[in-house]
């Protein structure tokens, strides 16, 4: 059942700053323009 847009399927490459709301690299641990530390998935996981 592959009746999903190919858009939906993709991962975003990119997250919010929860404090200016600039969008970041995923890749990224804090937000290039406000420092801001991003809360990453794998974070919990990595304790």
């Amino acid at each position: 059942m592959n009746s999903l847009p190919d858009e939906l399927e993709e991962l975003p490459t990119e997250r919010s700053c929860p404090n200016c709301k600039t969008e970041n690299d995923f890749s990224f641990t804090y937000c290039h323009h406000c420092l801001e530390r991003l809360d990453t998935p794998s974070t919990q996981s990595l304790r």
